[in-house]
């Protein structure tokens, strides 16, 4: 019965999957987006009228093939929070050479891009059902998924560091989503199978309880994916209550050894760490860790991050963990620490434009200042290894 019923599942979600977008849904072709700095605008004036009064900003992934993935947002969704869900999206779009299904990762682009599948980046809950109850949002059927902002936490917000129970980050599980719907689902019909069967084996083992709101293989997926990359490990009860439901194991390590076949479909298609550029909140300071550091909750989900960019005006720093992470100061004094492995750190003008001053006798660091006022302000660099410029890369001695 099991069996049939995974068999079940997957057939609806296959139709689903495999929906045609309606012929009469105007939706963005070429807008431009590198005309602002942050490649976000406002929402294009000849697409679905329904969707002009609803959202008030746009963004996109381009899929190989040249045609967007789009990202519609309203009034209350920050710009820091379409510039991550836009680098989710990219992050799970890209390829991951040597593994089985990572590397096909083209043709599930392409996929979705061909239906115009759309995040939905509302304010809050309440704002969506509002858009779907008089806008009659739902009858544009668009391949969609919707992000709710009250949900979706950047990284150094106050909510990331806390990650509060009440409101559960739900980005990279909203984003997943769309992508196994509208991509995995249609386009790689052999990984999709695996993950029915991995879910219905999980559901009978007992390590897996979905809620009755989100028991079909969505839920599961997002669970094995998040807990992965870390977003659950500061539990210390081990076992995780979220919206798909209990789910046993909170770590990768006790996902491995308790759940090898959910282990198997992470690997199988993502890479081993979060290789997109964490874009700090603005409004963060202090010092924000990549390395693991228990006393800090956040570093059991930054432990996985490779790169990071300090955005905004405040003096703050970065450290960084074992990985060859790529590092970025703001327009305020920073202190950029590579930790292990070999690190870069990234500056917006070309090389003439910095004074550099070698302090490795007297502090063990380099102190690099910007020239130019309200750029990069000026930097102290600790186990960096090599410096990125608008023209040239140098490689600084540490000896």
């Amino acid at each position: 019965m099991k069996a049939r019923l995974g068999l079940i599942f997957g057939v609806m979600l296959l139709l689903l999957g495999c929906e045609d977008q309606p012929k009469g849904l105007i939706m963005p072709d070429n807008v431009d987006i590198s005309v602002t700095d942050n490649g976000v605008v406002p929402i294009p004036s000849d697409v679905d009228t329904i969707l002009i009064s609803i959202f008030s900003r746009y963004s996109k992934v381009v899929a190989p093939n040249g045609k967007p993935i789009h990202i519609f947002a309203q009034s209350e969704v920050s710009d820091q929070q379409i510039i991550r869900a836009r680098d989710i999206l990219g992050f799970y779009l890209t390829d991951v050479p040597k593994v089985i299904y990572g590397r096909k990762k083209t043709v599930v682009a392409n996929t979705m891009a061909d239906r115009s599948a759309s995040l939905l980046f509302f304010n809050n809950e309440s704002s969506r059902k509002y858009a779907f109850e008089e806008f009659a949002l739902a009858d544009l059927n668009i391949a969609s998924q919707n992000l709710h902002a009250t949900e979706f936490f950047v990284e150094g917000s106050m909510d990331y560091a806390n990650n509060p129970p009440e409101r559960q980050d739900a980005s990279f599980k909203d984003i997943l989503h769309l992508v196994q719907k509208y991509g995995i689902i249609p386009a790689l019909t052999s990984y999709q199978s695996e993950i029915l069967i991995s879910a219905n084996n999980a559901r009978s083992a007992g390590i897996w309880i979905p809620t009755d709101d989100d028991n079909d293989a969505k839920g599961y997926f997002a669970a094995v994916v998040g807990i992965y990359y870390g977003l659950w490990a500061d539990n210390r009860e081990g076992t995780v209550e979220s919206w798909w439901g209990r789910y046993l194991h909170n770590t990768r390590s006790t996902l491995q050894s308790g759940d090898p076949t959910g282990y198997s479909l992470v690997t199988s298609f993502f890479p081993e760490h979060l290789t997109y550029t964490a874009k700090i909140h603005p409004r963060f300071s202090g010092t924000f860790n990549l390395s693991l550091n228990p006393k800090l909750p956040y570093t059991y989900k930054s432990q996985y991050l490779v790169n990071a960019a300090l955005t905004g005006t405040q003096d703050a720093h970065l450290v960084g963990n074992n990985l060859a992470n790529t590092l970025q100061g703001n327009s305020g004094n920073n202190r950029l620490d590579g930790g292990e492995g070999m690190d870069t750190a990234i500056f917006k003008g070309d090389y003439s434009d910095y004074t550099i001053f070698d302090l490795r006798k007297v502090e063990g660091k380099y102190v690099i200042m910007d020239k130019i006022s309200g750029r990069d302000g000026t930097d102290t660099l600790v186990n960096i290894e090599f410096v990125k410029f608008g023209d040239k890369t140098i490689e600084l001695s540490l000896d």
